[in-house]
C-alpha cells in the first residue's frame, strides 16, 4: 500500500479499524467500531479515472452515429444494443474502481441468507445504509451463493434491460440518453 505509514500509526493510535479493502493500491477503506467508513485517498486515485473517460468517449462516438442514422432515416436500435452491452460490461465488470465499491462490498459481506433474514440472525446495522429492495436482492444473491462480482454484475444486467425499455420507449436518442445516465449515476 503506497499510503504514508505515519499516517495509518496516526489512524491506529486514535481510533481502532478494521481493514476492509484496497482499490488498485491508491484507497485504504478503514472502518471504526461503530462501522463508519473512512477512505484514505493517495494522490495517484485519478489513475482510476481514465477508464471513466474512455468509457465516456466511446458513448460520445456512438451518440454522433446514432445522431447521423437518425438524420439519414436509419434505425438506431442495434447502436442503442451495442451502447447497452459496453455498459453492462464496463460497470458490470469494473472490479475495485470507484469510490462506492468497498461500501456495497462490505455490506454484501454482512448480508445474511435468507433464512437468516427471515430467522432476524443478521446484523440490525446490516439494513440501514440502503433501500429495502436493494437489500433484499442482496438477500436473494447471498442465498443463490453468489459471491460480490456476481451479484453486482447481475445488478448491472437487470439495471440494463430496464434502461432498454425505458429508453426505447421514452426517447429517440438512446445513446445519448445511456451517455447521461452514465454520467450522472454511472
Amino acid at each position: 500500500i503506497r499510503l504514508d505509514m505515519q499516517l495509518i500509526d496516526t489512524i491506529n493510535n486514535d481510533v481502532s479499524y478494521k481493514f476492509i479493502g484496497t482499490n488498485n493500491e491508491d484507497i485504504l477503506c478503514l472502518s471504526d467500531e461503530n462501522g463508519l467508513f473512512d477512505f484514505l485517498v493517495d494522490s495517484t486515485y485519478n489513475e482510476n479515472s481514465v477508464p471513466y473517460f474512455c468509457f465516456m468517449a466511446i458513448l460520445v462516438m456512438l451518440v454522433f452515429v446514432e445522431f447521423n442514422l437518425q438524420n439519414h432515416n436509419h434505425r438506431t436500435k442495434y447502436v442503442f444494443i451495442f451502447s447497452l452491452f459496453l455498459f453492462t460490461l464496463f460497470v458490470g465488470l469494473k472490479g475495485w474502481t470507484g469510490m462506492d465499491v468497498m461500501m456495497y462490498y462490505e455490506n454484501y459481506q454482512e448480508a445474511p441468507t435468507l433464512g437468516e433474514f427471515v430467522l432476524g440472525r443478521y446484523s440490525k446495522d446490516w439494513y440501514t445504509d440502503f433501500e429495502i429492495g436493494f437489500n433484499l436482492f442482496e438477500v436473494l444473491a447471498k442465498t443463490l451463493g453468489m459471491s460480490y462480482w456476481q451479484f453486482q454484475f447481475v445488478y448491472v444486467l437487470i439495471d440494463s434491460i430496464i434502461l432498454f425499455y425505458f429508453f426505447r420507449r421514452e426517447t429517440n436518442y438512446c445513446v445519448l440518453a445511456l451517455l447521461i445516465y452514465f454520467i450522472w449515476w454511472g
